[in-house]
């Protein structure tokens, strides 16, 4: 179960972590929610203490500024999120995780 302490602490030692074995500057980042949707994570805006507030695209493939609309700005439960998957970014990917370095 996912809870402010993965996202406060974790997340960013295992996204970090992941990017550098990658040699990812941006990996992509897939939050899958209970009500089977997903989310592909171009940041974390806010850790509270029991919800996540994050900046997401709907698909990888089509960066928000070719559709003209900002990403969505999604604020969530923790025990909405059952799974969160990273991948390395490929050519077809226009979003990904911008990792502070």
């Amino acid at each position: 179960m996912f809870n402010r302490s993965f996202f406060a602490r974790d997340f960013t030692k295992l996204i970090d972590k992941y990017a550098e074995d990658k040699k990812s500057e941006t990996p992509v980042v897939e939050f899958h929610l209970r009500d089977g949707s997903r989310y592909y994570v171009e940041a974390i805006e806010l850790v509270g203490e029991e919800w996540l507030s994050f900046r997401a695209a709907p698909d990888p493939r089509v960066s928000p500024s070719e559709t003209g609309r900002a990403p969505d700005q999604i604020t969530c439960p923790y025990t909405l999120i059952t799974r969160v998957n990273f991948f390395p970014r490929v050519s077809e990917s226009k979003v990904g995780f911008r990792i502070s370095r």
